[in-house]
């Protein structure tokens, strides 16, 4: 599952040139994340296609939140919601 994530993600960024823009998290990329409920990379095989996305965050904003109101498509900056590393 890691190898398919890198492929998906920095595979997808080399493959349009863009790998020192996207493809990881790093101070400068571009921020287009999605949050699952479940580690893909630890999950039983089963489990994968069972996750739900619990956040999609593109160009720092946040665009889904699952537990949103029907109908509503946030659009507040990520970091008006998501903790910064050393928040608990």
């Amino acid at each position: 599952m890691e190898k398919a994530v890198e492929l998906y993600t920095l595979g997808s960024a080399r493959a349009e040139f863009m790998e020192d823009r996207k493809g990881m998290i790093r101070v400068g990329y571009l921020g287009d994340v999605v949050i699952f409920d479940t580690d893909l990379v630890t999950a039983p095989p089963e489990r994968i296609m069972s996750a739900r996305v619990d956040y999609a965050i593109v160009g720092g904003r946040i665009v889904y939140r699952r537990n949103a109101p029907a109908g509503l498509v946030t659009t507040e900056h990520a970091s008006q919601r998501m903790p910064t590393s050393g928040d608990d």
